[in-house]
């Protein structure tokens, strides 16, 4: 009789066990199936950034013409009415003053930033803001437009390293008719 109830005991145990093990597959096979939680904004727009955009669940900044927007570090902004697009790829210089010291020079920054237009890489730009350069701005790309860097954040602070993540820019786009 002890036996008996012993080997009752063990198959439930192991048929508990396979129950729990089979509703754990389960639930992580739906969360695997399940479409991302943020709705990707570019399905609806037809141009090669967009692939990209929604397999990679990147944030995209809608925008527009004669507008600041700011932009971080790998995301992307579209100007719908442009069809144009323009994703913030890379920092290579930030010799700006850090906040908490004086400098005799302000120092700048430089940003590289690809630029799409009617689905047609028009290429990667270097961006420069302060250090007294008069190349603060591309000109004429595409034909007609101006891309303007205004600024980058966050500042530099003497003795600490900003995280590549943690870099915001501020462009504005507008039409070569139009001042910058």
């Amino acid at each position: 009789m002890k036996l008996q109830n012993l080997q009752i005991r063990l198959l439930l145990l192991v048929l508990a066990c396979a129950i729990g093990f089979s509703i754990q597959s389960l639930s992580l096979a739906q969360k695997d199936t399940q479409p991302p939680s943020k709705p990707v904004q570019s399905a609806q727009i037809t141009s090669p950034p967009s692939q990209s955009l929604a397999q990679q669940g990147d944030k995209l900044i809608i925008t527009q013409l004669n507008s600041e927007f700011n932009i971080g570090l790998n995301e992307t902004a579209i100007l719908r009415a442009e069809n144009i697009w323009v994703r913030f790829t890379e920092v290579t210089e930030n010799s700006r003053c850090p906040i908490n010291v004086q400098c005799i020079w302000a120092g700048r920054a430089k940003i590289v930033v690809n630029i799409w237009k009617d689905s047609q890489n028009i290429g990667d730009f270097v961006l420069i803001s302060g250090g007294g350069s008069p190349a603060l701005a591309v000109q004429n790309f595409a034909g007609n437009y101006n891309i303007k860097f205004v600024d980058l954040q966050p500042a530099p602070i003497s003795g600490s390293q900003t995280r590549k993540s943690a870099y915001i820019a501020t462009l504005m786009i507008s039409k070569t008719t139009d001042k910058i």
